[in-house]
């Protein structure tokens, strides 16, 4: 038993062979090709996402947040790098050994 071979489905082919219509006015000429019809989508989508970005305008610019003030300690009474009271406390006896040991951690 031969097992028919598998052809691509074309508008032709789906008009049953019959000759094509005269193009008459602009959407008959676009249609009278499967090549037009693929720009003409492609146009069409281009078209509507132009409009889009034009008629949605510029993004509007996002509110400025308010610093966050630094922190000048934190949980184990470290002061933070660039607060001016942390020269200070690294000069203190035993602070410089708890800085790294919470570092290791």
């Amino acid at each position: 038993m031969a097992v028919p071979r598998r052809t691509l489905v074309t508008r032709s082919v789906l008009r049953g062979g019959a000759p094509k219509p005269e193009a008459s006015g602009i959407i008959g000429k676009i249609t009278s090709k499967d090549e037009y019809m693929v720009l003409a989508t492609f146009g069409g989508v281009a078209s509507i996402i132009l409009l889009n970005k034009m008629l949605k305008g510029k993004p509007k610019p996002a509110p400025e947040k308010p610093a966050a003030a630094p922190s000048t300690s934190s949980d184990d009474g470290i002061p933070s790098f660039t607060d001016p009271a942390f020269a200070e406390w690294i000069g203190k006896e035993g602070n410089f050994e708890k800085l790294f040991a919470q570092l290791d951690d």
